[in-house]
């Protein structure tokens, strides 16, 4: 049989089946299975010298209530997943028909509560994989939590969240014939 759950409450059909099907049990067909907790997806609007451009802010945090921790199992899992996400980095993404987007994924963090919620202590824990791929923790009161998770600061570092460009630009004209036969100039912003 798959783990059982380390919460009393919350299980749905779905991993009620899961966690009793024959065919899915972890140890006779190499299995293992996390459910996903919470994505947390920002977007905004950054304006700078430079103008206007949409910035779309992405974490993956995986809760653990009662001061657990994950499994050693899960932490791979989640470790796995933490690099997938991590490389993507900053990237300037197409969303359907919107205009283009700057993506920047901060990857998989985990947070560990003392009690059932963050109200019921001070304090909790928050877990950012490191170069090892262990999960190293820092506490911090839970009034920084909320800071966290809005992206007021960076998950990775705890440090204020700077959405400002760091590559000097000027703008170059080049000069264009037009197909009437005049010539036009025409401003290019280019970014070193």
């Amino acid at each position: 049989m798959t783990r059982a759950r380390q919460w009393r409450d919350g299980e749905t059909p779905f991993g009620a089946w899961l966690r009793g099907h024959p065919g899915l049990e972890s140890h006779t067909v190499s299995l293992a299975v996390t459910d996903a907790d919470w994505i947390f997806h920002k977007y905004c609007i950054h304006r700078d010298s430079l103008g206007r451009r949409d910035v779309q802010l992405m974490m993956f945090l995986e809760v653990k209530c009662c001061g657990a921790e994950p499994s050693a199992s899960q932490e791979d899992t989640l470790y796995m997943l933490h690099q997938c996400m991590h490389e993507l980095g900053k990237q300037v993404r197409n969303l359907g028909n919107r205009q283009q987007v700057t993506l920047w994924h901060f990857g998989v963090f985990v947070l560990s509560l003392p009690g059932e919620g963050p109200d019921d202590h001070a304090a909790c824990r928050w877990g950012a994989f490191g170069p090892s791929g262990r999960l190293q923790w820092r506490t911090g009161p839970v009034n920084v939590l909320a800071k966290l998770l809005a992206f007021d600061m960076r998950p990775d570092t705890f440090q204020p969240l700077d959405l400002r460009r760091h590559h000097a630009s000027h703008v170059v004209y080049i000069t264009e014939q037009t197909p009437l036969g005049f010539a036009v100039k025409r401003p290019i912003l280019v970014r070193s």
